[in-house]
């Protein structure tokens, strides 16, 4: 079976990323597009600019009884070294987060009930990276 061409086997894999941060940014932000997204990644460096972020983003990281009110994110910014992609790094910078919140229970939590639950998040953020590690 043939090869791909270099520059096909780039743009497959610039395809792929595309993708990939579109499927996992777009449940929590507003503003992620393939068109946004393809302006950069040819140059190796991928930047989002003023995303709002999502009311109900905080439930899907688990965090079911607050919602942002209103929330930011300046810039998502990724360097990916194509012609080092098996032994460069990827850098990822992410600037200006702004969340405004607000809790929808009737009564304020107890801190020992914001503890647990700090602690659940953090339990769950680390097997949710061990899983990714997988």
């Amino acid at each position: 079976e043939d090869a791909a061409a270099p520059g096909q086997e780039e743009e497959m894999l610039e395809s792929a990323l595309e993708q990939l941060l579109v499927r996992y940014l777009t449940p929590y932000v507003e503003g992620v597009s393939l068109d946004s997204l393809r302006l950069g990644v040819f140059s190796g460096s991928i930047e989002l600019r003023d995303l709002r972020v999502k009311p109900d983003a905080l439930a899907l990281l688990g965090l079911d009884f607050w919602r942002c009110r209103s929330g930011t994110i300046g810039l998502i910014k990724l360097v990916v070294p194509w012609s080092k992609l098996y032994t460069g790094k990827l850098r990822a910078v992410v600037q200006s987060v702004h969340l405004e919140v607000e809790w929808l229970s009737e009564s304020a939590p107890s801190e020992a009930s914001l503890v647990e639950e700090y602690r659940e998040l953090k339990r769950r953020a680390i097997e949710f990276r061990a899983d990714q590690l997988r």
